[in-house]
């Protein structure tokens, strides 16, 4: 038994507007690799699930702007938490989506992106049984070396993409 579903949204909501939301670390080489590919000429975006709330979100874009700097990425997509991806993700073209949670990963296939998932304890119980086309990883510098190593693509309409 562990704590009723209520409990724990109260908790989520507690952290999520508190100064610790704006104090996330960063995965190992997540730094590092996303500087990499902005310095190659790719274009990060960032859709996050969080509670929608102004100063969760101000301190998520703060917490971004200060370790991975001012302007790195784009954009950043708010998705209410405990919800799908799927509305964000849809209105991209088809791109790499890097995820760590697996029904967020799956809405990423839907969406028609290339879907990379990382390892870790919330999704090990879907890895077996996970659709083929979800790639799974366990360090930030896999994610780089894929994406530095895959070939161009091209979809049904003859559309590249990178």
């Amino acid at each position: 038994s562990g704590l009723p579903q209520e409990r724990i949204l109260e908790i989520l909501v507690e952290f999520s507007t508190s100064k610790y939301f704006g104090e996330l670390k960063p995965i190992p080489g997540a730094v590092e690799g996303i500087m990499q590919l902005v310095d190659a000429g790719y274009n990060p975006v960032i859709v996050t699930a969080c509670f929608k709330h102004e100063l969760t979100e101000l301190r998520r874009r703060q917490n971004v702007d200060a370790v991975f700097g001012a302007g790195t990425f784009s954009r950043i997509d708010f998705t209410p938490m405990g919800t799908s991806k799927l509305a964000q993700l849809s209105q991209y073209e088809p791109t790499i989506f890097v995820e760590d949670n697996y029904h967020n990963a799956l809405a990423g296939i839907e969406a028609g992106h290339e879907v990379l998932i990382r390892r870790v304890s919330h999704n090990l119980e879907y890895r077996d049984n996970s659709p083929s086309e979800m790639t799974w990883f366990d360090s930030f510098p896999e994610v780089v070396s894929h994406i530095f190593d895959r070939k161009p693509l091209v979809d049904m309409n003859g559309v590249h993409y990178a």
